[in-house]
């Protein structure tokens, strides 16, 4: 079940879009203060949010702008009546995904929030080769051993390593090729070692 943040200080208005929205097996939480919203956004798993812009305390699109600042990812819809073409720039360039003016149709509202929804639904498909002990993901940019943590996390290391790293592992491939994995998968092993060792064993 798709999961939003209704933002509207129109109390008419926010009733009926949330009344529509959950006969349509929508979860609606309905907020009147902009300042409600980075909260609400920020620890509860939405999958939209329905952003008013001309709310009291903080307005939908400084909402929005500050959310996309803190690395907000989850879709966002302005729902407002301000219309001239500039407007709409504003909101998008704050951060919302689309932008509907009001007035408006609810079946165009709906349709909206399904096209937000796939986009949201996504996920990106991760090349993942076992080999041995080594889960090797290229969309996580980095192998890990099963059973640790996240390759990101282990990673994170000065920015001079990964170059040192590479140098080191093309001079030990030299010595000693894996040629049962294949150049790449070999080469990707090599690097993990290297980047994992003990600085304190390095001369």
């Amino acid at each position: 079940m798709m999961r939003v943040l209704l933002a509207e200080d129109d109390k008419r208005l926010g009733k009926l879009i949330q009344y529509m929205l959950e006969q349509n097996d929508i979860q609606v939480e309905w907020v009147t203060n902009g300042s409600d919203i980075y909260e609400y956004a920020m620890y509860t798993d939405y999958d939209i949010l329905i952003l008013d812009w001309m709310m009291p305390g903080e307005t939908g699109v400084e909402a929005c702008s500050r959310l996309r600042k803190d690395g907000y990812e989850k879709a966002i819809l302005m729902l407002t009546a301000r219309d001239s073409v500039e407007d709409r720039v504003t909101g998008l360039d704050a951060g919302a995904d689309d932008y509907l003016v009001k007035p408006f149709e609810f079946a165009e509202l709906m349709a909206r929030l399904r096209a937000l929804g796939r986009r949201s639904t996504q996920k990106i498909q991760q090349d993942v080769v076992e080999v041995g002990e080594f889960t090797l993901n290229r969309t996580a940019k980095g192998p890990q051993k099963k059973g640790q943590g996240h390759p990101a996390l282990a990673a994170r290391v000065p920015d001079l390593r990964p170059a040192r790293a590479e140098h080191r592992h093309r001079r030990a491939a030299r010595h000693h090729p894996r040629p049962h994995l294949g150049p790449r998968v070999g080469c990707q092993l090599q690097q993990y070692r290297l980047v994992h060792e003990d600085p304190a064993q390095e001369a």
